[in-house]
């Protein structure tokens, strides 16, 4: 049972414990108080350290300004001389000009590269202008003339815009190729249908528009591909059909050939045995006219018959006609039956 005095304790002590919450609160707070103040003191000591450390660099720059120009005008002097600056220009190509100074550098004519060089009969690609010139310069006696020079800046030219060329007509050959491949792509365009009678100008389509619209794009999508599949399968049965009746009309082509070719053997056979009768009986015929003919020979002469009496035909004897012709029977009489109504009639057969 619980009392008074233990409603009283449990009271006490919740008080207790939110006190000693809000204590721990209030110590949170006056800590982070602290670090948000120690933060502070330490990033406006570190603004103060830059500062000084700013202020001491500008100082320092200032007093080597100064001083540069001490240091630095002996060396313009000793240096930039008429003799040492055009020999600089000539090194370089600036003056006289000279584009193909520093390639010389690194591209040593030997004889064997000139052999090969001037062995080759073809012609140089746009990629190989280098090695043009350097047949230009091997080929030619003075390679600094004016001509020559120019000789090799019209093929550094020529080359350059080849390329130039070159890369042009691979991007649009590339932008055609892109271009057609996308109109061979089919237009896939939603079938929005309305649900209500609408004439306004601008029409609003809700996502379920969209949902339909893409649910009858995959079911039209499916049909097409079932119908291709079904034509596919009816190619192949037609195709298969084309030739199970050629095979069909090839064996038939066969036994027919076979057929005509044993009637024609056997016409042939025929008409052998045929020509062999007929000469059988040619010989026949012949062995025996020669053995009557050798009867004949020596029987001798036959003697003459003489003529035989002619034969006189019997007379026909006339036969005299009737003088008393036998009569006629008369025809019989048809028979007749008597009808229920009492009259009598006549019954045909």
């Amino acid at each position: 049972m619980v009392t008074k005095e233990k409603i009283a304790e449990l009271k006490k002590a919740a008080k207790l414990y939110k006190e000693k919450i809000q204590q721990e609160k209030r110590a949170a707070r006056e800590a982070a108080k602290k670090a948000k103040e120690k933060e502070r003191a330490k990033k406006a000591a570190q603004r103060t350290a830059q500062k000084s450390a700013n202020n001491a660099k500008k100082a320092l720059q200032l007093s080597q300004r100064s001083d540069f120009f001490a240091l630095f005008w002996p060396a313009w002097v000793s240096t930039f001389t008429e003799n040492l600056i055009s020999k600089a220009f000539t090194a370089t190509g600036i003056s006289p000009v000279n584009p193909d100074v520093i390639l010389d550098r690194f591209h040593h004519i030997s004889p064997d590269s000139l052999e090969s060089v001037s062995s080759g009969s073809t012609a140089y690609s746009a990629e190989d202008w280098l090695k043009a010139c350097t047949t230009l310069q091997a080929e030619v006696k003075d390679s600094r003339s004016v001509g020559a020079r120019k000789l090799g800046q019209t093929i550094h030219y020529l080359s350059s815009q080849v390329e130039l060329l070159q890369v042009e007509v691979d991007g649009l050959r590339k932008k055609l190729y892109q271009n057609r491949k996308r109109q061979k792509q089919p237009n896939r365009q939603l079938d929005l249908q309305q649900h209500q009678e609408y004439h306004g100008g601008a029409m609003m389509w809700s996502p379920r528009a969209f949902r339909e619209a893409r649910a009858r794009m995959a079911v039209a999508e499916q049909e097409a591909q079932e119908e291709e599949l079904k034509k596919a399968e009816t190619r192949e049965l037609a195709a298969a059909s084309k030739l199970y009746k050629e095979k069909i009309a090839e064996e038939k082509r066969e036994q027919r050939a076979r057929e005509k070719a044993a009637r024609d053997q056997a016409k042939a056979e025929e008409r052998a045995a045929i020509d062999a009768r007929k000469e059988q009986r040619r010989k026949d015929k012949e062995a025996r006219d020669a053995a009557k003919a050798l009867k004949l020979s020596q029987r001798g002469n036959r003697p003459t018959s003489k003529a035989s009496a002619v034969k006189q035909k019997p007379a026909r004897r006339a036969v005299g006609a009737r003088s008393h012709p036998k009569p006629a029977t008369p025809p019989l009489p048809r028979p007749t039956i008597t009808t229920r109504s009492g009259r009598t009639a006549t019954k045909y057969q």
